[in-house]
């Protein structure tokens, strides 16, 4: 009666990493995702044999829909129908969160919009309300939940992924001459 999910699953060695990097930047760097995406990430996905390169302890903006309570009270838009019609409104933007003094609720999707703007020409109610009328939407980096720090600098963690058939002390090799290329972009 206890158990609530169960989950069974099946890893292979080949999912392992086979490479671990530590990433430090100064503070004064105004965009340090940017650089460590061009010079770093991107140019080690293209290694021959590399499946894919993660970078834990990124954040990445997120959509921020701040609801005023009043506006929508008046209107007759309950929070969860809210949440439920920007769900079905065939979304394939990154999540967010829609706020209101009551809470915070998640909102995860796959958003089709070019801009943030865009969401606010969402109908939210059956009278044509629209998201815009009565809540401010825009993107802003997420709450901080945590610091990754390194000797008192920023950080994150670089783990990167060989395919099965790879070599991987040939992807290995290639990941540090892709290092030592990055490095003379500092």
């Amino acid at each position: 009666d206890d158990v609530r999910v169960v989950n069974i699953g099946k890893e292979s060695g080949a999912s392992l990493p086979v490479a671990f990097y530590g990433i430090i930047w100064d503070e004064e760097i105004a965009d340090p995702a940017a650089l460590i995406d061009k010079h770093l990430a991107r140019p080690i996905e293209r290694i021959d044999g590399v499946g894919v390169v993660n970078l834990l302890g990124r954040t990445q903006p997120e959509v921020y829909i701040e609801v005023d309570r009043a506006l929508a009270d008046a209107a007759g838009v309950e929070m969860v129908d809210l949440v439920q019609r920007l769900a079905q409104a065939n979304f394939t933007m990154a999540s967010g969160t829609v706020q209101d003094r009551d809470g915070k609720y998640l909102l995860r999707s796959l958003a089709s919009f070019e801009r943030v703007e865009e969401m606010g020409e969402v109908v939210v109610s059956p009278q044509g309300l629209r998201l815009r009328e009565i809540a401010q939407i825009d993107m802003r980096p997420p709450d901080v939940e945590r610091y990754d720090r390194y000797n008192g600098h920023p950080s994150l963690v670089m783990a990167v992924v060989k395919e099965s058939k790879a070599n991987t002390v040939e992807i290995c090799d290639a990941i540090k001459a892709a290092i030592d290329e990055a490095k003379l972009h500092p």
